[in-house]
């Protein structure tokens, strides 16, 4: 009588096929605890300048806008405990609403792209900027540190 043939896998190849699927496994986690390791760091970090930005304040000192030449000039103070940048300035006229970085723009005459430490004043003079009615300068921390005036 013929013994009966037996038809299983190898060890050899069953180690293989295990090791193979515990990596991929690992492979899947790893990939995932990158991604949520990197999103909660992310969201850690705009947490954390949200609230320094409780600190932040910012006071227009003075202003003058001349029509017939078409030039802001205004000094800026650091009224906070925090360092402020990225300063906007959004223009307000009767074809609507135009924006300004105080730190880039080609208009802006003095733009500085550095922080403006706390109790500091900085000036800017914006050129051709023409019939407006009301100005706001915002900061990185726009909730707290902004002037609004009406020209």
């Amino acid at each position: 009588m013929a013994q009966p043939f037996n038809k299983g896998v190898s060890p050899l190849v069953a180690s293989v096929l295990l090791i193979s699927f515990t990596m991929a496994i690992a492979a899947i986690l790893a990939t995932w605890a990158t991604q949520y390791m990197t999103q909660q760091t992310t969201t850690l970090t705009t947490k954390g300048n949200e609230a320094n930005c409780v600190y932040a304040r910012m006071n227009l000192d003075t202003y003058s806008y001349d029509k017939t030449g078409n030039q802001l000039i205004m000094i800026v103070n650091n009224d906070g405990r925090v360092g402020l940048q990225n300063f906007t300035l959004f223009l307000y006229n009767g074809s609507g609403i135009s924006r300004i970085s105080l730190e880039t723009d080609t208009s802006v005459t003095n733009r500085q792209n550095t922080t403006l430490p706390p109790g500091e004043p900085r000036s800017f003079i914006v050129n051709g900027v023409a019939n407006v009615t009301r100005f706001r300068v915002v900061s990185n921390c726009p909730e707290y540190s902004f002037v609004d005036k009406t020209v």
